[in-house]
C-alpha cells in the first residue's frame, strides 16, 4: 500500500515538472499550473530547477495574478549557480507604485531568509544587483535546486499568502547572457 501510494505521489510531481518544462515547444509562455497540493509543486519545481541547470541562462517565473503582483523568479547556469528574486516594492516611476510589498510581508520575507532590495527602486538594476527580495548561490559543484524549490513555494505560502497552487501560474525559458527575466 505505502509503495503504491509513494508512487502516485511521484508520477503527480512528475506531471507538475512536465507542466514547468520551460524548454517545451512554447517557452515564454505564461500557463496555469494544475497541481492539487503545494507540495507536488514544490518537488515539479525542484525537477524544473534542475532541468535548468544542464544549460546556462535557464529561468522561471512564478507569477499570482491579483493586484499586490507577487512573484518569485529563479535564473540559473550551468555552472552552479542560482539567482532568486521576489517581489518587492517597485516604482514605475517617481509618483507610481508599479507592486507594493507591505511592512508584514517584508517581515515574513526576512523570516523565510530573504535578503533585501539593494538597488534604488527608481533606477535600473545593474548586474549583480537586486531590485527585489533576493537569494544566491555559487558553487562549482552545483546549487541544492530542493532548497530553492521550497524558498518558493514558502514564499507564496507563507510571505505573500497564496491561498492554493492552482493560482499560481509560470513562464521560462533561456536568456542571452545579458538578460533577465522580465518581471524585474
Amino acid at each position: 500500500m505505502a509503495t503504491s501510494r509513494a508512487h502516485a505521489h511521484s508520477d503527480a510531481w512528475f506531471e507538475v515538472a512536465d507542466q514547468l518544462a520551460c524548454n517545451g515547444a512554447y517557452p515564454d509562455v505564461l500557463r496555469p499550473v494544475s497541481t492539487a497540493t503545494w507540495t507536488d509543486l514544490m518537488f515539479g519545481i525542484e525537477a524544473q530547477l534542475n532541468s535548468l541547470a544542464s544549460d546556462v541562462g535557464g529561468y522561471m517565473v512564478l507569477n499570482v495574478d491579483r493586484r499586490d503582483d507577487p512573484f518569485v523568479q529563479f535564473v540559473v547556469d550551468g555552472l552552479g549557480s542560482i539567482e532568486a528574486e521576489a517581489a518587492s516594492t517597485v516604482f514605475a516611476a517617481k509618483t507610481q507604485v508599479r507592486r507594493r510589498v507591505n511592512s508584514i510581508t517584508e517581515q515574513r520575507l526576512f523570516r523565510i531568509g530573504w535578503h533585501p532590495p539593494d538597488v534604488d527602486p527608481l533606477r535600473l538594476a545593474e548586474p549583480g544587483e537586486h531590485p527585489n527580495f533576493h537569494w544566491s548561490w555559487r558553487n562549482k559543484l552545483g546549487y541544492p535546486s530542493a532548497l530553492f524549490a521550497e524558498l518558493g513555494v514558502r514564499t507564496l505560502v507563507e510571505a505573500f499568502e497564496v491561498a492554493e497552487p492552482a493560482l499560481v501560474w509560470v513562464r521560462g525559458g533561456y536568456l542571452s547572457s545579458s538578460e533577465r527575466p522580465s518581471r524585474v
